[in-house]
């Protein structure tokens, strides 16, 4: 018997999954604005708008395609679970108090253009893997303190 399941139920799983630990290792509930995250609706829904969330509703199912929260007062960690946010062209969270080291997991978003996670509390090395990012076109790091100088193959990224 052919397995069959619902690509939109899991694909809203996943973003619930992400953003759910976006917001926990955030301090969420800490933060200057958190409109509508963490109320268990879909963050997609025209009705009830997560603050910092774009969605693209021409698709179905919709996919959060820019995540927002620049100077949002975002403290603690970047989780990897924010791989799951698959379609993801932006992510902006400078000027917040994050810490520890940039998940790896970012270099796997293929559709990303835009980076900044500038003025912050990150350390560690910058991961190589966002070389991986071929579609960026803006990437911005500084006022951090890595242990690493920028991987040579950020340079090779044609669209920067």
């Amino acid at each position: 018997q052919k397995l069959e399941y619902d690509d939109s139920r899991l694909t809203q799983i996943g973003f619930q999954t992400a953003l759910g630990a976006i917001y926990e290792a955030t301090n969420g509930d800490e933060w200057l604005n958190n409109e509508n995250w963490n109320n268990g609706g879909d963050p997609c829904d025209r009705d009830f708008l997560w603050y910092g969330l774009n969605c693209n509703l021409l698709v179905t199912p919709n996919t959060i395609v820019y995540l927002d929260l620049d100077s949002n007062g975002l403290s603690g960690t970047i989780p990897t679970e924010i791989a799951l946010l698959t379609e993801l062209r932006g992510l902006e969270a400078g000027g917040n108090d994050l810490s520890g080291t940039i998940p790896s997991e970012i270099g796997k978003f293929s559709e990303l253009q835009v980076l900044t996670l500038h003025d912050n509390s990150l350390t560690g090395p910058i991961p190589s893997e966002l070389g991986m990012l071929e579609n960026a076109w803006f990437i911005r790091l500084n006022n951090n303190s890595f242990s690493s100088t920028v991987p040579d193959v950020l340079g090779d990224l044609s669209s920067l």
